[in-house]
């Protein structure tokens, strides 16, 4: 739907940006009718319209795309290998009352999810029946330079 460097008139009347390259409509006779298709549909402006053309979003796939959701662009966690038998396994020793580690490192995502997970069981423990069950967050020690 997009052609790069387009020969043709100036667009909106620009003839040169600012960094002197040629100004001109990247998009193809179906990427006009989608932009305008968009517009009609949506209702957002000509800009935004073009924007979502250029980049191939159709009619049916823009209100998602304009107001997405977490949980339609995270994937569902039963997809990620093993993750159904490591909460059965969880579940299981929640039930038991058994010691629970939780490993995370310094990242950012390591150190929120070991503090999140840990966050998630204490509120657990204080609603609900596994309060035999203990979970220690656990951080390797930092290592310091030679």
């Amino acid at each position: 739907m997009t052609i790069p460097h387009a020969p043709g008139p100036a667009y909106l009347g620009v003839e040169r940006s600012i960094l002197g390259r040629p100004w001109r409509a990247r998009l193809d006779k179906s990427g006009e009718a989608l932009a305008q298709t968009l517009t009609q549909a949506h209702g957002v402006d000509d800009l935004t319209a073009r924007i979502l053309a250029g980049r191939g979003v159709d009619v049916a796939a823009a209100a998602q795309y304009l107001d997405p959701t977490l949980r339609e662009l995270m994937p569902d966690p039963s997809s990620l290998q093993d993750m159904d038998a490591a909460v059965a396994r969880l579940a299981q020793a929640i039930e038991w009352g058994e010691k629970i580690a939780v490993f995370g490192d310094y990242d950012v995502d390591g150190a929120c999810s070991g503090a999140g997970r840990d966050g998630v069981h204490q509120s657990r423990r204080r609603s609900s029946r596994d309060s035999a069950t203990s979970v220690r967050n656990t951080t390797p020690a930092a290592q310091s330079p030679p």
